[in-house]
């Protein structure tokens, strides 16, 4: 459950420049806030401080990278909200939460109430 008292902000790493741009709207129409990257590098030049409220989705195919490698270097770094956004229907990995590709559904009605 997201406790939204310290929800602080949403981050999407994609290469898809499309998806970032469309979770950017939908971030903005729900009043959240949202940083997109397309790369881990990119991401990690931007480490978020708050490791508890900042909720960090990874593209299963990353360029060049593994979206399951990159959450598990993530997840080093003592975040602890890591999904795997995909459109993959079937599990990845057993440890580690998988969603589609669109914007998080959880965060809407919670948010909007």
């Amino acid at each position: 459950m997201i406790d939204l008292n310290s929800k602080k902000e949403i981050i999407l790493i994609d290469d898809e420049p499309l998806n970032l741009i469309s979770w950017r709207g939908m971030a903005g129409k729900y009043k959240l806030n949202f940083k997109g990257y397309t790369s881990s590098k990119e991401f990690f030049e931007n480490l978020p401080t708050d490791k508890y409220s900042t909720y960090i989705y990874v593209d299963y195919e990353l360029g060049n990278e593994n979206g399951i490698q990159v959450i598990e270097n993530i997840k080093k770094h003592g975040f602890q909200f890591v999904s795997l956004a995909t459109g993959q229907s079937d599990l990845l990995h057993s440890k580690i939460n998988q969603v589609g590709k669109e914007f998080p559904g959880q965060f809407m009605s919670e948010i909007s109430d």
